[in-house]
């Protein structure tokens, strides 16, 4: 085999490899800037989370096309998925939440969740969760029932500047509102 083949045959195997990574890890489904976050019944070991902050949801509608709802001041509940449920998930699940916790309050923005969307996402406040299994939840508004928390891609510091400054800025503005 001569050089150009083998430079060909690694450089697909490259990039083969590369869109298995990426296909394995989803988009992003929540954007947020955290304001407060409590656990349930008890942060020694939490079965449910209730974050307040702005949110900004993705919208990942047929045809996806990963657009995000406005930003919304208000608040999300979660609870750990159904049983059974491997431990090492549950423990990864656990650590996103204490590092939720440790952000609520610093204004850093992130990324995290990954979501199925039944519907457009909406947070308008005569908006139904019939139209949206995941939307932000109104200030006022009661919690409910929880959402089942889903986590694939971790969470994602965004910066201010660069390809997030735009969500960043709405997460900003919906704070100050």
């Amino acid at each position: 085999m001569g050089t150009k083949m083998r430079t060909l045959v690694a450089a697909t195997s490259a990039a083969l490899l590369l869109s298995i990574s990426v296909s394995a890890s989803g988009p992003i489904g929540i954007y947020a800037i955290i304001e407060r976050v409590t656990f349930e019944p008890d942060e020694a070991k939490p079965e449910r989370i209730h974050i307040w902050g702005a949110f900004a949801l993705v919208d990942q509608t047929p045809p996806i096309s990963l657009t995000t709802s406005k930003a919304a001041r208000g608040h999300l509940y979660f609870s750990l998925p159904l049983q059974p449920t491997p431990q090492e998930t549950l423990q990864v699940i656990r650590r996103e939440w204490a590092d939720l916790k440790a952000l609520a309050g610093t204004g850093q923005a992130v990324g995290f969740g990954t979501w199925r969307y039944v519907g457009r996402v909406d947070t308008s406040e005569d908006s139904t969760s019939t139209t949206s299994p995941l939307r932000v939840l109104l200030p006022s508004e009661p919690a409910g029932r929880p959402m089942l928390y889903q986590t694939e891609s971790g969470l994602i510091r965004l910066n201010a500047q660069g390809s997030y400054a735009a969500i960043v800025s709405q997460l900003q503005d919906a704070l100050r509102k």
